[in-house]
């Protein structure tokens, strides 16, 4: 599944590249730096441990108007979910593929160091779960049962909102608040899906899977380091 989504992606951005080649438009390559800092310090936050990979291109289309890119690997686990679920984990891929307008360029002579620019992006995800279902009481014993969710395919679509603070002539922060919006829902047995990746959190719940209520809007922060090649 991934695999021609990735080919996808390098065909897409082949596109502007070439078409624009000649013509000096801004080409800036980042990467997340922040979404691996959250489960050091919260390790009851949304997930304990995990490790998420994420490079960004955005290519300059147009005046103001840029090509956005990602394509990331995430994986992350949390010791217990619900009451009844445990030893949770969660690996897979994702691409996003959109549209960036610059409202406000941080890179104009005479400018802020501030920036502002919002997008519009599609976000596909393939991924897998594990967890382990206690069923408690003398009924079953408390039974335990590892279950395998394979092969799970999303779709999204993200609205992000970037603040680039310039740090030198190349360099640049940018902190980005997202929202996201899932287009797709999977069955919740035998567990329902708790994470996607690159789009966040689906379902919350303090107590057991049936009394779950599926996020239509989710959304996050982040803080992205950018390199401009030219």
């Amino acid at each position: 599944m991934m695999r021609p989504l990735f080919v996808l992606f390098l065909l897409l951005l082949g596109v502007p590249v070439i078409g624009h080649c000649q013509k000096k438009r801004s080409v800036h390559v980042g990467l997340d730096v922040f979404k691996n800092l959250p489960p050091l310090f919260d390790k009851a936050g949304y997930y304990s441990s995990g490790f998420i990979f994420e490079p960004n291109v955005r290519i300059e289309l147009a005046n103001r108007l840029h090509f956005n890119g990602q394509a990331g690997y995430s994986s992350i686990a949390k010791d217990n979910l619900y009451r009844n679920l445990s030893d949770y984990t969660n690996r897979g891929y994702y691409l996003k593929m959109g549209l960036l307008y610059i409202f406000s360029d941080e890179d104009e002579e005479n400018h802020s160091p501030f920036g502002f620019s919002a997008g519009l992006s599609l976000t596909f995800s393939h991924f897998r779960e594990i967890g382990t279902v206690t069923l408690w009481g003398p009924t079953y014993g408390n039974l335990q049962q590892t279950f395998t969710k394979n092969d799970l395919n999303t779709t999204s679509l993200e609205i992000p909102f970037n603040v680039p603070l310039r740090l030198a002539p190349r360099w640049k922060l940018n902190f980005q608040t997202r929202l996201n919006f899932p287009l797709i829902n999977h069955q919740a047995t035998p567990f329902p899906v708790y994470y996607t990746p690159g789009v966040g959190v689906n379902s919350r719940s303090d107590d057991s899977p049936s009394e779950i209520s599926r996020e239509k809007l989710t959304g996050g922060f982040t803080i992205q380091l950018f390199y401009k090649l030219r």
